[in-house]
């Protein structure tokens, strides 16, 4: 098939196609996107706007949630990372230890290395 030939052919399946568009399809594999027809109804919780969480510690929230009342034991306000009161782990006790421990493990096996003779 020559250019023009097929340049004719692409323009007259052009006209017939803007002419006669193809029917949407129903649900299907790979067909439509379901935003098109939008949300199933009757389906989702029910949503609050002023939600209220309450803390252990007294503190209360208003918040958006599907619970209308929340309770939990710790929270932004009570919390020791964002109050500054967390407790740091003492790694350098931890080496410290386990050096003496391997230095210990080291002076027994020489004392046993030396006692030993070779035949």
């Amino acid at each position: 098939m020559d250019d023009e030939t097929y340049r004719k052919y692409v323009e007259e399946e052009l006209r017939i196609a803007v002419k006669n568009p193809l029917p949407q399809p129903e649900w299907g594999f790979r067909t439509c996107s379901k935003a098109y027809y939008g949300m199933k109804t009757d389906i989702h919780p029910t949503y609050h706007p002023e939600a209220t969480v309450v803390c252990a510690c007294g503190t209360s929230y208003r918040l958006g949630a599907i619970k209308e009342k929340m309770e939990v034991e710790i929270c932004a306000n009570c919390h020791p990372f964002y109050t500054g009161k967390e407790k740091l782990i003492d790694t350098a006790g931890r080496v410290d230890k386990f050096k003496k421990r391997l230095l210990k493990a080291e002076t027994s096996f020489k004392k046993k290395r030396v006692g030993k003779t070779r035949k």
